[in-house]
């Protein structure tokens, strides 16, 4: 089957295709690179094709997006896995890299996983047999040692640490400045340049990385859950859970352990 944008990918048969025709056209081994993606720790790995549609991902990626295995993603674009600010990190560097024609890499830090640790990746251009970019392959690490990769975030550790020892609770801007040393300008635009979104946001991921990680390792209720990390209340965390993992924390529970709730909250 010769490759072409208007593949059906509704099915698994049809995503297997899919991403056959793909990697013949781009003239990959791609058995024996998964093999070894799939094998590094920490290690996530995706093509994509020139319109944005995932080829084919690795298991650290399918961790990663919450995904039973490599057919739930084949066929879906950035904007069907990611919120805003990593939607755009993950189309611009792809866009970037089509359109010179020339690998890119950098430190990433609207985290792929929410887990707001930053990743370090690096993306290639994949060409047809003429010669012609038809996609892009990206391999991002994400466990990251700061202190190598980046001084603006050094800066703003004092901030850092207050939000993570509240939680991500709120904090008021002139505190967060003032343990910067900065002043509130300063330090709202110098945030916003290294993590792409305000401090608000980032306290708000803080939140629901603490509570993804309750849904992952307990029993306890999303209301419970809710209640534990600093949610107005369960609604509040649903709909906030929903904007940026795509699916409600039940939903999340269930395909990533697959356990029902129990405690209820006092």
């Amino acid at each position: 089957m010769v490759y072409n944008v208007s593949m059906n990918v509704n099915t698994k048969k049809g995503k297997a295709a899919f991403q056959k025709a793909f990697l013949r056209k781009a003239g990959l081994n791609f058995t024996a690179v998964k093999a070894m993606m799939d094998f590094l720790p920490h290690v996530g790995f995706y093509i994509k094709d020139a319109d944005d549609r995932i080829i084919a991902i690795n298991r650290r990626n399918c961790e990663i997006c919450a995904l039973r295995d490599e057919f739930d993603a084949i066929g879906l674009r950035s904007s069907d896995l990611f919120p805003e600010p990593i939607r755009q990190a993950c189309l611009a560097r792809d866009q970037t890299t089509r359109k010179t024609n020339l690998p890119q890499k950098g430190v990433n830090y609207a985290t792929v996983d929410r887990s707001l640790t930053p990743t370090v990746y690096s993306v290639f251009p994949l060409h047809d047999s003429q010669g012609r970019v038809i996609g892009t392959m990206c391999g991002f690490y994400d466990k990251v040692d700061m202190h190598d990769v980046s001084k603006p975030r050094t800066r703003l550790q004092p901030a850092m640490d207050l939000m993570n020892a509240n939680d991500g609770h709120p904090i008021s801007l002139s505190k967060l400045a003032k343990a910067c040393k900065l002043s509130i300008s300063h330090f709202r635009r110098l945030f916003r340049a290294t993590f792409r979104e305000t401090p608000a946001k980032y306290a708000l991921r803080l939140r629901l990385n603490r509570a993804r990680k309750a849904l992952e390792s307990s029993r306890d209720t999303v209301a419970s859950i809710a209640f534990d990390t600093g949610f107005y209340d369960q609604s509040h965390l649903i709909k906030a859970f929903r904007a940026v993992y795509k699916m409600t924390p039940e939903k999340y529970r269930q395909r990533h352990i697959g356990i029902p709730t129990g405690r209820k909250h006092p």
